[in-house]
């Protein structure tokens, strides 16, 4: 697991934790910088398995920001259809550079998901992660 995780012990009330799951490297690393200088508290993995150890650890994010083609065995669509089991109140953003993700009936399985195509800016990825981080605090009211 990433040692890079930025999360105490007690978890703020009105901070929004993220877990981003890119196995590239530089992208995980120039998006997590974005959202933590945005107010958010980010996990990082840079795989499906290593997302779903620390979900199974901590169980306590509010968003999932993954790429869909990692490593196998577990990559970003099992990814999603396993949260979408396991943590459904917990909102999925899934991101790739193919468009094909988008029309994929695996997709549309999880309700919770939804598909941002690479490349997107960062500001374009705060701004959805607020909406569905706020979108999933008004459902659980």
């Amino acid at each position: 697991m990433q040692a890079n995780n930025h999360i105490g012990p007690a978890r703020e009330q009105d901070t929004p934790t993220a877990l981003l799951v890119e196995d590239e490297v530089l992208l995980r690393m120039v998006l997590s910088d974005h959202l933590r200088e945005a107010g958010f508290q980010v996990l990082e993995a840079a795989s499906g398995e290593e997302a779903r150890k620390v979900l199974n650890a901590l169980g306590v994010v509010d968003l999932v920001i993954t790429d869909v083609h990692m490593a196998a065995p577990f990559e970003g669509i099992e990814l999603a259809l396993w949260m979408c089991e396991n943590y459904p109140d917990i909102p999925v953003i899934i991101t790739s550079a193919s468009s094909d993700v988008a029309q994929s009936p695996e997709l549309a399985k999880c309700r919770n998901a939804v598909f941002v195509a690479k490349p997107y800016s960062e500001g374009q990825m705060e701004s959805l992660a607020r909406s569905r981080v706020r979108a999933r605090g008004a459902s659980s009211k």
